[in-house]
C-alpha cells in the first residue's frame, strides 16, 4: 500500500516537475525562479527575507500602485505640522508594501501558461484594443491607450516580458480582447461584408473565446493590490452588461468598486512619488467605475454600493499626455457623465417613494443647470452618426431621460393602480391623479416618448448594436412606460406606431442574446397584460355608460308618471289616495332631469402631446387647468389588507427587469 502511495507521490512529483519546467521556459522570467521539488515557484533576489520573497518584475513598477502607507505618514506629518516630505524609514515601508507578492503554485502557473497560449496574433489584438477604445469607450476611460500598446507590443516582442508571469496584465488584456469584440461589427473596415457570425461560435459572440481566459485568473487577479487588477475586473464587468447584467457583470462591477475604494482611488491624495499622468489616470479610472456601476444598479434596482458624499477625488479634465493619443477624446463626456451620473444618485435615493414637489422642483433645476452646462459639441443634433463620439452624446442624452423616468416611475405605477381599481370597483375614489402625481406621470410618459424618438433616429442610421446594454435597457424602460401609459389614457394612432417600434427594436437588439431574448419576452407579456386591463376598463366604462344611462331614463319617466298624476288630480276615477301619496313640491324643470356631459377624463387632453415629441423638458409638460392647484395630493396606497399589498408588490414586478422598483405599500 506504502509503495502504491509512494509511486503515486512520485508520478505526480513528476507531473508537477514538468509542468513547472515547461511553464518556466513559456514565461521566460529573467530571474528564474527556483522550483522546489512540491512544484512550488521560490522567487530568487537578493532582497529575501523569511516571509517570501520578492520578485522584482512583480514589484509595483507604477507609483499609481502604492499602498495607503505614504498616505497615512503624509496626514500625520499634515496635523502634526512636520516636514511634508517622508523619511527615508517611511519609503522604505512604501517599497516593503508595494514589492510583497505571493509565491506563484503549480495551479497558478497553469493558468497563467493557458491565457499566454490563448493570445491571438499580435495585429489582431491591436485591433481588438483600438476597437476597445474607440468603439467601447463611451463616456468611461479603459486604461491609457499609449501604455496599453506599448505594454502589448513588449509582450508579443520581448520572451522575458515581465507582463507574461502577471496575472493582471494578462487578464486585461484578455478582457480587452472580449469587450473589443463585441464591437467587430461596427469597427470592419468599409465595404467588408463578411458575416461575423458565421465564423465565431456561441451565436456570433467573439467576445467568448477571450472572456473564459480571463475568468479563469479572476482569482489571481482579487489578491493583487494594484491599478491594473482594478482596470480588469472592471472591463469584465463591463463586457458581462449586455450577456448578464443582473447577475455577473453587478458582481463584478461591485467587485472593481471595493477594489478601487480599497486604493483609495475615490480620495483626492497628493500621493508620494507620483506625477500627474498617475494622478489623473487614477481619477479617470475612478469615476468610470463609480459611473457604470451607480448606473447599472439604479437600472436594476439594487441597492447603492458607496456614498456619494465619501467621494473627495476630481473629476476628470483635459491632459494632454493621456489625451493627444486618443482616436476619440472623450475626457469631456467622462466629466458630463460622472456628473450626471451624481444627479440620478440622489434622485434614485428618493424614488422609492413620489418625491415631494420640493424635491422634484430641485432635481428639475439640477439636472436642467447640467443640460445647459454641456459644452456645445456635446450636443446630439447635427452630427454625423458615423462619428466616434455619436453613441457617447447617445447614451447622455439616453440617461437624462432616464433620469426623469427614475423620478416619475412610482407616480407612473400609482396612476395605473388608481386607474384601474376605481374602473374594476375595488376603490371608489376618484380614476384619476391630480397636481404633483399628475406632474410626475406626465414627465415620466415625456421621457419615454422622447426616448424612443432617439432610438428611431439611431435605427434610420444602422447604428443599434446587440451588444449595448444601454440601448437595449433604455428602449425597453421606455416601451413599458408607454405600454403602462396607454392602460391610463386612451390610446393613439402615435402611441400604436411607437409602441411597436419599440418592440421591434428591441427584437433587433436580441438576436443573438439569450438574456436579451428573454427580456424582450417580458415586454411583450407586458404588452398582452396591458391589453388586458384596458380591455377591463373599456368594459367597466361601458357598464357604467349602460347603468347611468338607465337611471336616467327612470328618473324621467318617473317625472313624466308625477306629470300626468297631477293632471288627473280632478278626475273622478282617479283615487283620492293617489293624490294624497303625490309629491308636495313643484316639478322641476325637465332640463335638470338630462344628464350632464362628462367632463374630459383629466390628462387626456395632453395625450396627444405626451406622445409628440417637442423640445419641452419632460418636466414643462402642461397640467390640465382643473389640476393646477392641487399639489398637495396624497394617497394611501396599501393599508387596507394583506392582499392588497401582495398585489401591489405583484404589480410592481410586472413593470420589469427589476428597474423601476415602485413603492411598496405603505406599513
Amino acid at each position: 500500500m506504502n509503495c502504491v502511495t509512494d509511486s503515486n507521490s512520485a508520478e505526480q512529483r513528476s507531473q508537477t516537475a514538468d509542468l513547472v519546467a515547461q511553464t518556466r521556459e513559456d514565461l521566460s522570467w529573467t530571474d528564474s525562479p527556483d522550483i522546489d521539488q512540491n512544484g512550488t515557484s521560490i522567487r530568487s533576489s537578493g532582497l529575501g527575507t523569511e516571509s517570501g520573497l520578492i520578485d522584482p518584475h512583480l514589484a509595483c513598477a507604477d507609483a499609481v500602485e502604492c499602498s495607503a502607507w505614504p498616505r497615512y505618514f503624509s496626514k500625520l506629518r499634515e496635523s502634526f505640522a512636520l516636514d511634508p516630505h517622508a523619511s527615508l524609514h517611511e519609503q522604505h515601508m512604501r517599497v516593503q508594501s508595494t514589492t510583497q507578492t505571493p509565491v506563484l503554485q503549480a495551479f497558478e502557473l497553469r493558468r497563467l501558461r493557458e491565457a499566454i497560449d490563448g493570445f491571438p496574433p499580435q495585429d489582431v489584438a491591436h485591433f481588438l484594443i483600438l476597437a476597445c477604445i474607440d468603439y467601447a469607450g463611451d463616456s468611461f476611460f479603459y486604461f491609457n491607450r499609449a501604455k496599453m500598446l506599448c505594454d502589448m507590443d513588449d509582450f508579443y516582442e520581448n520572451s522575458t516580458s515581465k507582463h507574461r508571469s502577471d496575472p493582471s496584465f494578462l487578464c486585461l488584456a484578455h478582457a480587452t480582447f472580449a469587450l473589443g469584440s463585441h464591437w467587430i461589427q461596427r469597427a470592419r473596415p468599409r465595404g467588408s461584408e463578411e458575416a461575423i457570425s458565421s465564423a465565431v461560435p456561441d451565436r456570433g459572440n467573439p467576445g467568448q473565446l477571450f472572456y473564459d481566459h480571463a475568468r479563469s485568473l479572476v482569482p489571481d487577479v482579487i489578491d493583487t493590490p494594484n491599478l491594473r487588477s482594478v482596470q480588469a475586473i472592471f472591463i469584465l464587468g463591463t463586457y458581462l452588461l449586455p450577456v448578464n447584467a443582473n447577475s455577473s457583470s453587478h458582481i463584478y462591477l461591485g467587485l472593481a468598486l471595493r477594489k478601487a475604494t480599497a486604493l483609495d482611488l475615490h480620495k483626492e491624495a497628493d500621493l508620494y512619488g507620483t506625477d500627474e499622468d498617475d494622478r489623473e489616470t487614477r481619477r479617470r479610472i475612478w469615476w468610470s467605475i463609480y459611473a457604470l456601476e451607480r448606473c447599472s444598479t439604479v437600472k436594476l434596482n439594487r441597492p447603492r454600493s458607496i456614498s456619494a458624499e465619501t467621494i473627495t477625488t476630481a473629476l476628470p479634465k483635459p491632459h494632454q499626455s493621456l489625451d493627444h493619443a486618443q482616436k476619440f477624446d472623450n475626457v469631456e463626456y467622462q466629466r458630463a457623465n460622472a456628473q450626471l451620473m451624481l444627479i440620478l444618485d440622489q434622485v434614485a435615493i428618493c424614488a422609492d417613494r413620489i418625491p415631494s414637489k420640493v424635491k422634484f422642483d430641485e432635481f428639475d433645476a439640477r439636472l436642467k443647470d447640467w443640460k445647459k452646462s454641456l459644452p456645445w459639441y456635446l450636443s446630439i443634433t447635427n452630427i454625423d452618426p458615423d462619428s466616434l463620439s455619436y453613441r457617447a452624446r447617445f447614451h447622455l442624452c439616453l440617461n437624462y431621460y432616464f433620469t426623469y423616468i427614475t423620478m416619475g416611475k412610482a407616480s407612473m405605477v400609482t396612476s395605473v393602480r388608481v386607474c384601474v381599481r376605481h374602473e374594476t370597483g375595488q376603490d371608489v375614489r376618484s380614476s384619476s391623479v391630480k397636481g404633483h402625481v399628475e406632474t410626475l406621470q406626465n414627465s415620466c410618459i415625456e421621457a419615454a416618448s422622447r426616448m424612443l424618438h432617439m432610438f428611431e433616429v439611431l435605427h434610420q442610421s444602422d447604428s443599434l448594436e446587440q451588444f449595448s446594454f444601454t440601448d437595449f435597457q433604455g428602449c425597453s424602460i421606455a416601451t413599458v412606460i408607454l405600454l403602462l401609459a396607454s392602460i391610463i389614457h386612451h390610446r393613439s394612432t402615435s402611441y400604436e406606431r411607437i409602441v411597436s417600434f419599440g418592440l421591434d427594436c428591441l427584437r433587433g437588439m436580441a438576436q443573438d442574446n439569450k438574456a436579451a431574448r428573454l427580456g424582450v419576452s417580458f415586454v411583450e407579456g407586458l404588452q398582452k397584460i396591458a391589453i388586458e386591463a384596458r380591455s377591463k376598463r373599456r368594459q367597466s366604462e361601458a357598464a357604467h355608460s349602460s347603468a347611468t344611462h338607465y337611471d336616467e331614463l327612470h328618473r324621467l319617466r318617473y317625472y313624466k308618471w308625477l306629470d300626468w298624476v297631477s293632471n288627473k288630480q280632478h278626475d273622478d276615477s282617479t283615487p283620492e289616495r293617489l293624490l294624497a301619496e303625490g309629491p308636495t313640491h313643484s316639478v322641476p324643470d325637465r332640463a335638470s332631469w338630462l344628464p350632464l356631459d362628462d367632463p374630459p377624463m383629466s390628462g387626456l387632453s395632453n395625450t396627444q402631446q405626451q406622445y409628440d415629441f417637442s423640445e419641452t423638458t419632460p418636466s414643462e409638460v402642461p397640467q390640465s387647468q382643473g389640476n393646477r392647484g392641487n399639489d398637495s395630493y396624497t394617497m394611501d396606497l396599501g393599508t387596507s389588507s394583506a392582499s392588497h399589498e401582495d398585489e401591489h408588490a405583484f404589480l410592481i414586478g410586472l413593470t420589469g427587469m427589476g428597474i423601476f422598483g415602485f413603492p411598496e405599500p405603505n406599513g
